[in-house]
């Protein structure tokens, strides 16, 4: 709110870049501190092994598919996280749409979505320490991995029938929430059935 009523959207704009640089620089450190390691990997129950080296050869994002495609766990989790990441930003947009129509000004703008973010990640907060551990323990992983896409296609069909502000931010709303407090715990914990050593490709 500070920096848009500063100089407007493009100040804002200017100063999430700037902070993203700086995470940037500091996840290059960190990953020249933790260094490559050496050792070859094993998927959980699938008894396939290969050398580091044959992936390190490679591009680091080919390597890391090289990996996801020899676990059928590990190709199926990337193809829902997938179609997440392509639902997600399409809300945002129609969040940032509908918002600017409703409220032009840059400034009220900006107060309305840092307010309603904050909201967002104050109940996904009270969603991941009180709804999430009884839920995962009940229904179980499999289970819960099923809930943010029933909630896209929830989301999707009252968008279809209309796109007032009310309905664009509980459908942003209910897909954060389900994303940040059900499905990456979920995924996090089906990531522990692949090997130690190639975990961390899986997850980028």
């Amino acid at each position: 709110v500070p920096l848009s009523a500063l100089g407007g959207a493009r100040v804002a704009l200017a100063g999430g870049a700037v902070l993203f640089g700086v995470a940037g620089l500091l996840a290059a450190r960190f990953a020249r501190a933790a260094g490559e390691r050496s050792a070859g990997a094993t998927f959980a129950g699938t008894g396939a092994r290969w050398g580091a080296p044959r992936v390190h050869r490679r591009a680091r994002l080919g390597g890391s598919w090289v990996v996801v495609r020899r676990s059928r766990l590990a190709l199926r989790l990337a193809v829902l996280v997938g179609i997440a990441g392509v639902f997600s930003p399409i809300l945002y947009y129609l969040l940032g749409a509908t918002a600017a129509a409703v409220r032009p000004d840059e400034a009220a703008l900006a107060s309305f979505l840092g307010g309603l973010r904050a909201a967002i990640q104050l109940l996904t907060l009270v969603a991941q320490l009180a709804v999430a551990p009884r839920l995962l323990g009940r229904a179980g992983v499999a289970r819960a991995l099923l809930l943010a896409p029933i909630g896209a296609l929830v989301a999707a069909a009252a968008l279809a029938a209309g796109e007032s502000l009310a309905i664009v931010v509980t459908a942003q709303a209910s897909a954060r929430v389900l994303d940040a407090a059900v499905q990456t715990p979920a995924e996090r914990l089906a990531q522990n059935l692949l090997g130690r050593e190639v975990r961390g490709r899986v997850a980028g």
